[in-house]
């Protein structure tokens, strides 16, 4: 299933032949009255299966003095996709992309026979009476739902909780939140040993690039033997460094590219910073591509990230990129670290997220500065141009498929988008070698192949 979320019923003209179907032709419904001014302004989704229309709702604002308050409507779905869970699909994207625009409540009017679908997605009947619609009786309906708390209001409940608890779990809380915040955040991992870095199948060289109190981040350094002015910055996952992703590499190297291969942030020789799931990481990318656009005047960039590198991919086409960044692949990005995170906690320690994550979070909103709850790779694709392919398998347990296609739909860059069927979490390459590779060099191919005015790079003489 796919979603397409536009503004403007003139920009989903499949939202008007879904409405016309069910609501003029099988309904009986108006068309004068079906299609009114509020379609300008409100947004609409159609959901698709395998190219075709299944059903259709819009969102909008229906009072300025009210801008938090959002109704939903024109909920329609075709006969042959009825008592499949379409529509409950349909209303809960809506409801999701309430949330992101900023809406405190929702409300709807709902004909009375579909009162108790409603009812089972959590809607109650509001304190007003039945209004008639061209004979057709209809309910107002409106749903409380809780939504993600500012950081100021996340810390000022972590401080009731805190005050709550003390005298049964304060040495849970606060011990156990300090033991899970190193286990996740605070980088363990020291730079690789010699004999890792005599194995390393490249000859390399490393790249620093100045941060914050005088440090620098770290990146490997990899010219293609073939001459190219062609490059690709490959992104490691969490807790790894730039070594975990040599057959990555390998790859890349053989369709002729030159590699950059950062140490993110609290990993490999970059570890002396916490890790920041992508958060900060993303706007590092973006140093790194406008360093090697410098270094290397005219070359064609391209972004390549795994798991917690795809969501570092992911943000970093948020950030003001340079023009030689053509292209980005993510395998396996995650929505939010949190959740990815939460999943985590609870497939390593058996553990819930709270307390533990709400006080490591805590944690690090102090000592770092920012907070995982709050930060999310949605905002960063949304604002993205930058050609993207996601790609993701359809039996990750970690990150959830759902991820990718929320992303997806999210996206409004030129996209494409390739599910490995049987694949877990960063699998893909491995589950369907042959498929992966292709789609990888294809997709790279077609968007890097138009590069600046450049002189390839010599490898020496």
């Amino acid at each position: 299933m796919e979603f397409l979320f536009s503004k403007g019923l003139e920009n989903a003209p499949l939202a008007r032949d879904i409405r016309r179907k069910v609501f003029v032709l099988e309904q009986g419904f108006s068309e004068d009255l079906e299609f009114d001014s509020i379609d300008s302004t409100a947004w609409h989704v159609v959901m698709t299966s395998d190219g075709k229309p299944v059903g259709t709702g819009r969102l909008f604002i229906r009072s300025p003095r009210h801008p938090a308050i959002f109704t939903i409507g024109r909920l329609a779905v075709l006969p042959e996709y009825r008592k499949t869970g379409a529509g409950r699909l349909i209303l809960e994207y809506l409801e999701q992309e309430a949330i992101r625009l900023g809406a405190k409540k929702l409300v709807l009017c709902a004909q009375v026979r579909a009162e108790g679908f409603y009812k089972k997605c959590g809607y109650s009947r509001m304190l007003r009476p039945l209004t008639d619609d061209e004979g057709v009786p209809h309910v107002y309906m409106k749903k409380s739902i809780r939504f993600p708390a500012s950081p100021q209001k996340k810390r000022r409940i972590a401080i009731r909780s805190v005050a709550v608890l003390i005298a049964l779990c304060l040495c849970v809380y606060g011990i156990g939140g300090e033991m899970i915040y190193r286990d996740l955040l605070v980088s363990q991992s020291l730079p690789a040993s010699a004999e890792a870095e005599a194995s390393w199948e490249f000859s390399f060289g490393w790249e620093m690039l100045p941060a914050e109190n005088g440090n620098f981040l770290y990146a490997r350094r990899v010219i293609n033997e073939k001459p190219d002015n062609r490059w690709i910055v490959l992104l490691h996952p969490y807790q790894s460094s730039s070594y975990t992703i040599t057959e990555y590499a390998k790859h890349f190297y053989e369709m002729g590219y030159n590699l950059l291969l950062p140490d993110l942030r609290g990993h490999g020789k970059s570890s002396w910073a916490p890790a920041s799931m992508g958060i900060l990481d993303g706007k590092d990318v973006a140093a790194w591509c406008e360093k090697l656009s410098s270094d290397y005047p005219g070359c064609s960039i391209g972004i390549f990230g795994l798991s917690m590198g795809a969501s570092t991919a992911l943000i970093a086409s948020g950030e003001s990129l340079p023009e030689n960044v053509k292209a980005i692949a993510e395998d396996s990005g995650y929505v939010s670290p949190w959740d990815a995170l939460s999943t985590k906690l609870q497939k390593d320690f058996g553990l819930s997220s709270f307390p533990f994550l709400n006080a490591a979070d805590s944690l690090s909103s102090i000592y770092n500065g920012y907070s995982m709850a709050s930060s999310s790779s949605l905002d960063a694709v949304i604002d993205s141009s930058t050609p993207t392919l996601f790609i993701h398998g359809s039996e990750d347990s970690l990150v959830p498929l759902h991820d990718m296609e929320r992303l997806y739909a999210s996206a409004n860059c030129p996209k494409q988008k390739l599910v490995i069927e049987g694949a877990g979490h960063a699998q893909c390459a491995y589950t369907d070698s042959d498929l992966y590779w292709y789609e990888m060099e294809k997709f790279f191919f077609t968007h890097m192949d138009e590069t600046l005015e450049s002189d390839p790079i010599e490898t020496g003489s």
